[in-house]
């Protein structure tokens, strides 16, 4: 997938303007590389488009915040309401639901804890794990 269409996915989910677009998936992947742990970030940075691949790049230990904390972090960076960032936040996962392969975005989704499952798009590639702990 190129960056002009993941961008696009963005947009058309989030019925947002091409700015917005582009800073909600900024956002999204920032907050997403501080949840994950490293490893995981550069896997999934490997499978996306290159201009996008930089919003992933981390080199701390992931941090355990549950599916709000992951929204109002998103929201804060974006400058924009709890409402309006947890509409972003879908609307970048189900893009990336659509540009990395199917076992990078399970293996994603298993580093998150149950509670996130609202957040991601519904699918075979999105079963969210039995655990309530945050890793």
């Amino acid at each position: 997938m190129s960056y002009e269409d993941f961008i696009n996915v963005v947009q058309t989910r989030a019925h947002a303007s091409r700015e917005a677009a582009e800073q909600a998936s900024r956002a999204v992947l920032e907050v997403l590389a501080e949840r994950i742990a490293a490893g995981e970030a550069r896997d999934l940075a490997a499978e996306l488009p290159p201009e996008i691949a930089p919003w992933l790049a981390t080199m701390s230990d992931a941090e355990r915040f549950d599916s709000d904390e992951f929204v109002r972090r998103v929201a804060e960076r974006e400058g924009t309401d709890v409402e309006t960032s947890e509409q972003h936040v879908r609307a970048v996962l189900d893009a990336v639901s659509r540009a990395v392969s199917d076992k990078e975005f399970s293996d994603l989704v298993a580093e998150l804890p149950r509670d996130y499952a609202r957040l991601l798009p519904k699918g075979p590639a999105v079963d969210v794990g039995s655990s309530d702990t945050l890793l």
